[in-house]
């Protein structure tokens, strides 16, 4: 027995091991930092509802206080409107305004200053543009003339301009991703400097930029134009553009365009592109006021420039009939066209509005004289008010709820 057992020897070390009891195990620790989280929520949430008591906001599964009465909805929350320039993307669920429509009158109010903080930036970037406009139509009208209408793009991207007075300290470079009609040229680096705003050297490039303050990204000049020529064809939405470009540009390239700092998530195109198109129709609209101020065309004048035919020189014309009128006037309305009700809505000034539409100044005689008269146009239904769509929101499976402003009104000769 003695000669089956083995023995075996423990190594001992020097090392004394000492033990403090701190009177707790780490599972009643535990619980108590548990407790103390529920007693911070519970404060917090305490502290929450006594705020919305103190507004007047009703709180979910709560009986009301003796000192605030809980309102009705409709008259403690206001009507869910986006502030001036504010805006909704069209792609949300009707199901998801419905719901914010009815929402607490803390979500509508969070609503509302979350539209008043985007209307206030864009208002901001607007002001940002409006700086450089003079700028930008003097550059675009040089470089036009340099490059033979954009025929002859800029290729070295690294040189500063000739006409930079800046110190080689104040020359940085940036990297930005570069979309042209048939290629692309993604980081590509290009000099900037503090004498000259970062939308007037790309230009001098041959590149509209997607921002005013540190671009990322920008579009050639001649891109821009070939959408502006195809969307006055046919309409084409900036969306289904942009995705065309993109796939047409993929399948010529190795590599497609990604965000900063992500190896698979795609660069989304449209909003930026979007900020060019605003960038060259600027350029168009102060080009057209030059012009007009330059020549001091008059109003006939102008109006010749659109119509020449029936609005020209009656010089050497032959009138069939001598009873035959000089100008033609037609009037139609297309109720097709529709304002979405949580679209941007914005409040441009009288010469910010285009040449084509009448500003509010020249109709508002006009609505005043139809809301005097509206008593006495009760009860009169013309037979065609019942014809198309948008006949007086009559016929609910048709009409939008969600739209506030119906249909167009144009005369054309």
């Amino acid at each position: 027995m003695a000669n089956q057992t083995r023995r075996r020897r423990t190594s001992r070390t020097n090392t004394d091991h000492h033990t403090i009891n701190t009177g707790s195990s780490r599972q009643s620790r535990t619980m108590r930092h548990n407790m103390y989280d529920h007693e911070a929520e519970r404060r917090r949430y305490s502290e929450s509802v006594r705020l919305a008591e103190r507004l007047g906001h009703p709180v979910a599964g709560r009986r009301p206080t003796t000192q605030s009465q809980p309102r009705h909805m409709e008259e403690s929350s206001p009507r869910l409107e986006p502030f001036f320039g504010g805006f909704v993307s069209q792609d949300q669920d009707e199901h998801d305004l419905d719901n914010h429509e009815r929402s607490i009158p803390i979500a509508a109010h969070a609503e509302y200053f979350r539209l008043r903080r985007y209307a206030e930036k864009r208002h901001r970037i607007s002001c940002q543009w409006g700086l450089i406009d003079n700028q930008a139509l003097a550059t675009y009208l040089l470089c036009q003339q340099k490059t033979l209408k954009w025929t002859q793009p800029a290729v070295d991207f690294a040189s500063p301009l000739d006409f930079c007075t800046c110190a080689s300290i104040n020359i940085h470079h940036r990297r930005v991703d570069l979309v042209d009609l048939l290629h692309r040229r993604p980081s590509q680096l290009i000099a900037f400097c503090k004498c000259t705003p970062d939308p007037i050297r790309l230009m001098h490039h041959g590149y509209f930029a997607c921002s005013v303050e540190k671009p990322r990204s920008a579009f050639s000049i001649r891109l821009v134009q070939y959408h502006h020529l195809l969307w006055q064809a046919s309409a084409v939405s900036t969306s289904a553009f942009i995705q065309s470009i993109s796939t047409f540009l993929d399948n010529r390239s190795d590599s497609p365009l990604l965000n900063r700092g992500s190896n698979w998530k795609r660069r989304q195109l449209r909003v930026p592109f979007t900020n060019c198109i605003d960038l060259y129709r600027r350029i168009l609209n102060s080009q057209r006021k030059l012009l007009e101020d330059g020549l001091q065309l008059t109003k006939a004048d102008k109006w010749a420039s659109k119509c020449p035919r029936c609005f020209g020189p009656s010089q050497t014309e032959i009138k069939q009939d001598t009873e035959e009128p000089d100008v033609i006037v037609a009037m139609d309305g297309n109720f097709q066209q529709r304002h979405y009700a949580y679209a941007s809505k914005d409040e441009p000034r009288e010469d910010q509005y285009p040449h084509s539409f009448l500003p509010p100044s020249k109709i508002s005689s006009d609505v005043l004289a139809i809301e005097e008269t509206e008593a006495s146009a009760v009860g009169i239904n013309p037979p065609c008010s019942d014809q198309h769509k948008a006949a007086n929101d009559t016929r609910d499976e048709s009409t939008w709820d969600k739209c506030d402003d119906n249909g167009l009104f144009a005369s054309t000769c």
